[in-house]
């Protein structure tokens, strides 16, 4: 702001007093309260937890924030100065219940407050090895504020990472969206960051590290090259870089022998750059800025006019990137309960968990590894980023050891 006003020079007309306490600050209201209908929406829809925070400033006056949190987000309620009052379980309850009143009771899912941690640590059910000295030590690790500093950060690192996991995660086809959602949730850690690149750098390059070596062959570029969603707001950087045409046209000699196929897959190609045809028709355009859209049917409905690359797109992106497999062994046996014995040699229901303890299910061992591998690294990503008190350091070394132990 300041630099545009410099940029402006001699000249610049601040705003009035009146403008400032009449119409700006009615516009500036008018955006909250628009901000704020959005999470009444989300309470209705999906519920939303109340939340209750209790403070002392360093003039000793008491405040209690009440916060409601939803699938839209956490939205500020409201403020109370308890300076003056018992802050007793009847005042924080009738403080709740008013809160409560105010949203709508059939809204409400559950009231959390910050101390039920704290509570849970106290329990009957941990009051024995809270007596011993790891107990003691892991008590005073969670209630220190460094620790939640730590998962705090930690969040920000591995939410984004989750959110692209969830959505590959599936038996839809996902394959069009990997290599977008990858760079996607990069930039979203940067942002939780503050776009410093000190604090995030070393999560980007444990990324990098397995994403250059596994998951930037010449399909996944392809992918992202093919998915209109990705390719039409990015096209400059795309085509300036190269690599991505070169990915598709791998795929094109990999997966077509014709040379006269190859040929005209190549031509059709600057059809799709240049949306003629069908691509420029508005109802391709407004369909393929939906992220929840199938590139693979909107190939197939939009990609009339290049037969040839319409046959390559939808095969790749048809592709799934995972399969939910895990109760394959269950049903075949549950299935298998009622048959006739088979002539033909087979495995025995009795020797398929025998099998299946001894091998391990692929993806599963694959996930653990990745865990294991991201854990480590961002641990030491976390220790040469920042020092932490001697309560973290206690902590990461009780942590290091425990992992060492189970590997």
């Amino acid at each position: 702001m300041l630099e545009a006003i410099g940029a402006f020079g001699r000249g610049l007309r601040f705003p009035s007093a009146y403008e400032m306490s009449g119409p700006f600050l009615k516009r500036a209201k008018q955006k909250v309260l628009d901000r704020f209908k959005n999470h009444q929406e989300s309470w209705q829809l999906t519920g939303c937890s109340v939340m209750t925070d209790a403070w002392t400033d360093r003039k000793g006056r008491g405040v209690m924030n009440l916060v409601v949190h939803s699938a839209h987000g956490v939205c500020f309620l409201d403020s109370v100065d308890c300076s003056a009052v018992k802050k007793d379980g009847k005042y924080v309850f009738d403080l709740v219940d008013r809160c409560i009143q105010e949203i709508g009771e059939e809204n409400v899912v559950q009231v959390d407050n910050k101390k039920d941690i704290a509570r849970l640590f106290r329990s009957d059910e941990l009051n024995g090895y809270l007596k011993k000295a790891k107990g003691k030590k892991a008590n005073k690790v969670v209630a220190s504020e460094g620790f939640w500093k730590i998962v705090h950060m930690a969040i920000n690192f591995f939410e984004p990472l989750a959110n692209v996991l969830r959505r590959m995660d599936s038996d839809v086809p996902a394959m069009g969206f990997f290599h977008g959602c990858m760079l996607e949730a990069k930039k979203e850690i940067a942002t939780r960051f503050d776009n410093n690149e000190s604090k995030y750098r070393a999560a980007w390059d444990i990324i990098d590290k397995r994403w250059d070596n596994k998951l930037k062959t010449p399909l996944h570029l392809a992918e992202y090259y093919l998915n209109p969603y990705f390719y039409y707001p990015n096209k400059s950087s795309i085509e300036l870089d190269g690599s991505f045409r070169a990915a598709v046209i791998s795929c094109i000699t990999k997966m077509f022998d014709d040379e006269d196929t190859q040929d005209s897959i190549i031509e059709e190609l600057n059809i799709y750059q240049d949306q003629q045809g069908a691509f420029g028709h508005d109802i391709a355009v407004r369909q393929r800025r939906n992220k929840t859209f199938n590139p693979a049917k909107w190939w197939m409905n939009h990609g009339t006019t290049t037969p040839h690359l319409r046959i390559l797109a939808t095969r790749i992106l048809n592709l799934t990137c995972s399969s939910s497999d895990e109760n394959v062994y269950q049903d075949e046996d549950h299935e298998g309960a009622h048959d006739e014995p088979s002539q033909e040699p087979s495995i025995s229901k009795a020797q398929l968990p025998a099998k299946r303890k001894r091998h391990g299910h692929p993806r599963k061992k694959k996930l653990r590894s990745l865990k294991s591998l991201l854990s480590s690294d961002l641990e030491r990503a976390t220790c040469a980023s920042s020092s932490e008190s001697e309560d973290n350091e206690s902590m990461q070394i009780e942590a290091s050891n425990s992992d060492s132990g189970d590997e």
